[in-house]
């Protein structure tokens, strides 16, 4: 996705997420290229709580920003329409 894309799914959550934290579990950096799994902990504004695994690889820039992003998920607590939390605009 492109960084509009981008900025309109951040709007969104801003929408449903009251709150959260991330647990990175590992990590790992070669060069150029970075890896991890983290959980995702989020507390929605309704009060429901949704916990996520996510498993992200990416490609860094010179300057050490993300270039490239990939990213899949793994619901561990939630309701059925939380899935698409990750993705969701």
């Amino acid at each position: 996705a492109d960084r509009a894309a981008f900025l309109d799914h951040i709007a969104h959550l801003r929408t449903v997420v009251d709150g959260g934290r991330i647990e990175v579990h590992e990590e790992l950096r070669d060069g150029t290229r970075y890896a991890d799994r983290h959980t995702v902990h989020i507390t929605k504004k309704d009060g429901s709580a949704v916990a996520m695994e996510v498993y992200l690889f990416a490609e860094l820039a010179a300057d050490g920003r993300f270039r490239r992003i990939e990213e899949t998920t793994l619901m561990l607590r939630g309701a059925e329409d939380d899935r698409t939390l990750g993705s969701a605009c």
